[in-house]
């Protein structure tokens, strides 16, 4: 499940339990083949920031390179990494962090 996130919904949507979100730029060759494997995904709760569409987000958490996930509890930043990821490199990465 892609919630789009940005400026007036960020942080609501993050203040409770793990939270991925991806932080991408709609242009971005290595982002555009990650949101291929993101739908993919199933039932993780994904938030998604355009670098478009949230400039301010981008600057908050000092994002250099996209894409970037930053996995939060309780909407404080817990774990970050940045690069394309296949389907079982994600998993892998997050199934360390998301409860079952």
């Amino acid at each position: 499940m892609i919630i789009e996130l940005d400026n007036k919904n960020f942080k609501n949507a993050i203040k409770n339990g793990i939270k991925v979100v991806e932080f991408y730029m709609p242009e971005c060759p290595y982002c555009i083949r990650q949101n291929e494997v993101l739908n993919d995904l199933g039932n993780i709760w994904l938030g998604q920031v355009s670098s478009k569409n949230s400039q301010d987000l981008i600057k908050e958490f000092d994002i250099l390179t996209f894409p970037t996930f930053i996995i939060f509890n309780n909407g404080v930043e817990f774990t970050r990494f940045s690069g394309f990821r296949s389907k079982g490199e994600l998993l892998d990465k997050l199934l360390k962090y998301i409860p079952s």
